[in-house]
């Protein structure tokens, strides 16, 4: 007796259900893009399991009802070397992601990680405007201490061999699960930093303070007594790690993707420069970690363009507004003041309530793994920088406007 397969065959998958699929989805989402001025892009190069190389790009806009989307728009086979001039073919080129959905005549900004060669395809190939993402700038900044600063350095390096060797070891494991047991210690595995994530350390060397007292009697029970940490290691694990806090907490906000974050940058790259500051109290390890730090801060959105709009981003905000500068603050007010009485009021019915559109952002920044929210981290941890707690904006100038009308 033969058997039919009762499965479709791939070209008919193909043929009627996912092209028919792609080419409504595209369509609706160029009704999105066709009326937009302005767009945002992001992109980046990854590979895949079996090491296939693909470059990713994605759209950002923000829709009439003042909503923000994002669209991948597609991810392309990049086989070749990943210079500049090639990336820029892939994204910008006559047969590139952008000429296929109609993009080359927007007004277009990148954010991308801080790699020289995607740099060079949009500054140097493409003369496109470049915003360096805040999440990799953050964890650029962090890595050079934690590399650079030898003590750290080697602090993390026993704890690497540390946690390597519990994890290689089925023995190592279960004996750590036993002694967790034993000492009423929560059953905590240890956590592998990863290289290209500086946060992964922080959360390694977490776990290892968390069960310290499991972890020794691991590594002795295996005959790796050369493994055993300190109490002076944990101790500067924990004054390290409670250093970084802020700067975890940074990464996390600038990790989200249902809100915008340039007119956070300004707010938090001052509370970097504050937080760095020298201190006659500081360990000598944590002072070196912060001239380290600092000075790679110190060569970070330095380019004027992008100064200008992010202090342009700040001034729009009416959360940050207080921290831009007085001339782009000054030129907002001017161009609010030049505006006619019906445009204005035809203005503000197309904008959201100030205060209820804040709410929202917030309410949608991701879960963080400390006690604290993320909105409490905004106005207390991050974005604070009075030192008595107290904020110091102004009225946005709008409202003058408004009431200079009225």
């Amino acid at each position: 007796m033969q058997i039919h397969s009762t499965n479709p065959h791939v070209e008919t998958l193909q043929t009627n259900v996912i092209y028919p699929m792609y080419y409504e989805t595209k369509e609706t989402v160029m009704g999105y893009l066709k009326d937009a001025d302005s767009i945002a892009l992001t992109t980046d190069c990854w590979s895949s399991l079996v090491g296939q190389p693909y470059l990713s790009l994605t759209v950002h806009v923000i829709d009439e009802d003042f909503n923000l989307r994002d669209f991948l728009l597609g991810t392309v086979h990049a086989p070749e070397s990943h210079t500049g001039q090639y990336l820029y073919d892939k994204i910008e080129g006559e047969n590139g992601l952008l000429a296929q959905w109609n993009l080359l005549d927007k007004d277009r900004t990148y954010v991308t990680d801080n790699a020289t060669n995607i740099k060079k395809a949009i500054i140097d190939v493409g003369n496109k405007m470049w915003i360096g993402c805040l999440g990799h700038t953050t964890n650029l900044i962090v890595k050079a201490g934690l590399e650079k600063v030898n003590v750290i350095n080697s602090l993390i390096g026993r704890a690497k061999n540390c946690v390597s060797f519990i994890r290689r070891s089925a023995l190592a494991i279960e004996k750590l699960k036993s002694n967790e047991d034993f000492l009423k210690l929560p059953n905590l595995n240890v956590i592998q930093d990863v290289s290209t994530r500086w946060n992964s350390v922080l959360a390694m060397l977490r776990r290892l303070v968390a069960i310290k007292s499991a972890v020794n009697c691991t590594v002795c029970e295996c005959g790796r007594q050369d493994l055993v940490i300190t109490d002076d290691d944990f101790e500067n694990m924990e004054l390290l790690s409670n250093f970084l806090q802020m700067f975890e907490k940074a990464t996390e906000i600038a990790s989200g993707d249902q809100y915008t974050k340039i007119s956070f940058i300004q707010r938090i790259i001052a509370s970097f420069h504050k937080r760095l500051a020298p201190n006659v109290d500081d360990p000598a390890f944590i002072a070196d970690l912060k001239k380290v730090m600092l000075d790679d801060l110190k060569t970070r959105y330095q380019d004027e363009s992008v100064k200008n709009i992010i202090d342009m981003a700040a001034a729009l905000d009416p959360r940050f507004k207080s921290h831009a500068s007085g001339a782009t603050r000054n030129k907002i007010i001017e161009l609010a003041e030049n505006l006619n009485e019906s445009e204005y009021f035809a203005g503000l019915s197309q904008i959201p309530d100030t205060q209820s559109q804040n709410m929202n952002i917030i309410s949608r920044f991701p879960p963080t793994t400390s006690t604290s929210t993320i909105q409490e981290t905004i106005e207390d941890d991050i974005f604070n920088e009075d030192e008595h707690g107290n904020d110091n904006d102004c009225d946005f100038p709008l409202i003058t406007l408004h009431q200079k009308l009225h």
